[in-house]
């Protein structure tokens, strides 16, 4: 079963990362405009997302009273995080353009430095937050391998795409792969 899964989500990175050449395939789909990109990666993330639950579910063995009181703290978690994440990502950028150039000054640079351990921070403490509500509905061993199962989804999921990507690559004609 968790092949059949694996597969599936095989074949919908494959189909998210070329919607254009999916879409040819497919008679008369040619006189109606391509799907958006965007949408399709929003599918796809929509997709890994209910994976991510499913298994995260079943990885736990919630009852269905726990997963009732656990997921909305998981959602707010996970927004959260993502938010911090996008906050970081756009300091880590102007701290990457500072570093590049050559006059930027050094305040400005500390300023930067200063917003990124903030945001650190802020993870830290969002975390230890999460663990402690976290703890209010799971069992200690649950709670742990929450811990651990963040881990080893992000690895599989890169693993995925790893796979499917190589398939592609394998699947195409000799020509296309050596001009590529």
């Amino acid at each position: 079963m968790r092949k059949r899964y694996r597969n599936i989500l095989i074949i919908m990175l494959v189909m998210a990362l070329f919607p254009v050449a999916g879409s040819l395939a497919q008679p008369g789909m040619l006189d109606s405009p391509p799907p958006d990109d965007e949408d399709m990666r929003e599918d796809l993330r929509e997709d890994i997302e209910n994976l991510r639950i499913w298994k995260l579910t079943k990885y736990l063995d919630l009852t269905p009273e726990q997963s009732t009181k656990f997921f909305p703290i998981y959602n707010e978690f996970e927004e959260e995080r993502k938010k911090l994440r996008n906050e970081k990502l756009t300091i880590i950028r102007k701290i990457n353009r500072a570093v590049e150039m050559e006059d930027y000054p050094e305040k400005e640079l500390e300023q930067l430095l200063d917003e990124h351990d903030k945001i650190t921070q802020q993870e830290l403490e969002m975390l230890e937050e999460y663990r402690e509500q976290a703890q209010k509905v799971l069992t200690l061993r649950q709670t742990a391998k929450l811990v651990i199962f963040s881990h080893k989804f992000q690895r599989e999921i890169q693993k995925m795409i790893r796979e499917a990507r190589q398939k592609h690559i394998q699947d195409r004609p000799f020509m296309q792969r050596r001009n590529r």
